[in-house]
């Protein structure tokens, strides 16, 4: 058995002088010793004699060319697929702090789709790196053919340490960038804004109800809209808009008596086309910081002299009443109002303790829930068969 190896080992020698370490080649020709005499003791004792044993052995690890192929290209191999893995390293420890800083942008601000484009900048920062870890952690998944699950959890931890220091010793941030002094005026201001937007609705729904049409079962269709009776509602409740509150409502048009209802001039465009959720109740001198974003109602109101005017304005679907309203009602603005003042009230008394733990613990779930999924596709990609890469090494050899 010791001529054959002997034989192997030399050939595999001349193959690899010069392209591997003397410390490299060494241990890979031990270890394929190692599987070689264990590969004939197997064979030997199914009852095969040592000379075929020998044989059969070597014509399953091919010839030595082959082999050194294979372990030069297995070196190069997980050489590179530990840079994969070192930028990936890095890549996690960036991506949850930008991520961390991410959700106290969006924990900590009044409209977080509103904010401005300097502090909106860590979004397609966190975004890049999410491909890159992905990117990278499959690479090197499918060149060293493993997963350093130690060093990303890690990493994980090194960057959940440095966005906690930065969050409880940082520069601290209070809710919407509100000061604590200030906090209780800007919530009676916005509970106050919030029942009239409730008002309003209700004025507007009350108006509204006698033009929606309804099945009626017993004559069998759709029973015909009292115009008499809507036009009265229009004349009793439509003046009650304006005394909810004056900068929820505009009067466009030259009219100044007759049916109020929605309306649509060409003098007036810029007030139409502004969009009513990125408005500040700041532009009205109510609130003085505009970067709030606190959602406020925006109907735009014109008299019209006959009843028939006004209930085509009124009723759902109407071009006038769409360009008046937007995209939702006034309900919706009422139930986000409320949604706002909750989230406010929330961190009202929150300590910076208590904000820190919070957005941690989001960071931490969302952050382990998508390392956990690149893992896993990480490890199926370690799974798929090893491919035999062509590289300059076989060039050489040959």
């Amino acid at each position: 058995m010791a001529r054959y190896a002997e034989w192997y080992a030399v050939e595999l020698d001349g193959y690899l002088k010069g392209r591997m370490s003397d410390v490299a080649k060494f241990e890979a020709v031990k270890e394929l010793n190692s599987h070689f005499a264990e590969h004939v003791e197997d064979l030997v004792e199914k009852g095969m004699n040592s000379m075929d044993a020998e044989k059969a052995a070597l014509a399953s690890f091919g010839s030595p060319r082959d082999a050194a192929l294979n372990l030069l290209n297995q070196g190069s191999r997980s050489r590179f697929g530990k840079h994969f893995f070192s930028l990936a390293t890095v890549c996690i420890v960036l991506f949850v702090i930008f991520g961390c800083l991410f959700m106290q942008m969006l924990m900590l601000s009044l409209n977080p789709f509103s904010l401005d484009n300097t502090r909106i900048r860590s979004f397609p920062i966190a975004a890049g790196l999410l491909i890159a870890i992905a990117l990278c952690t499959l690479a090197g998944a499918f060149l060293v053919r493993r997963l350093p699950l130690l060093r990303f959890g890690c990493a994980w931890l090194v960057g959940m340490a440095i966005s906690a220091g930065y969050l409880l010793v940082g520069p601290e941030k209070h809710f919407a960038s509100i000061p604590p002094s200030e906090f209780g005026a800007r919530m009676t201001v916005w509970s106050k804004l919030n029942e009239e937007t409730k008002e309003l609705a209700r004025i507007e729904e009350s108006i509204r109800r006698p033009l929606e049409q309804r099945y009626s079962s017993e004559i069998g269709s759709v029973v015909p809209i009292d115009r008499a009776k809507a036009g009265e509602t229009i004349l009793a409740l439509a003046p009650g808009l304006l005394k909810v509150n004056p900068s929820f409502v505009e009067v466009v048009g030259k009219e100044t008596s007759g049916y109020l209802a929605p309306g649509r001039d060409s003098e007036n465009q810029d007030f139409y086309l502004r969009s009513r959720h990125s408005r500040s109740p700041g532009t009205y001198g109510q609130i003085t910081n505009e970067s709030d974003h606190f959602p406020v109602p925006n109907l735009t109101l014109k008299y019209y002299k006959t009843a028939d005017e006004a209930i085509s304005a009124w009723e759902p679907g109407e071009r006038a009443y769409q360009y008046s309203l937007g995209d939702t009602d006034h309900r919706w603005i009422a139930v986000r109002q409320h949604d706002l003042l909750n989230k406010a009230m929330g961190y009202a008394d929150a300590s910076r303790y208590d904000t820190a733990v919070g957005i941690l613990e989001l960071t931490a779930g969302i952050t382990l829930g998508y390392l956990a999924f690149v893992v896993g596709i990480g490890w199926i990609v370690t799974m798929i068969p090893n491919l035999t890469l062509r590289s300059s090494y076989k060039r050489l050899i040959a």
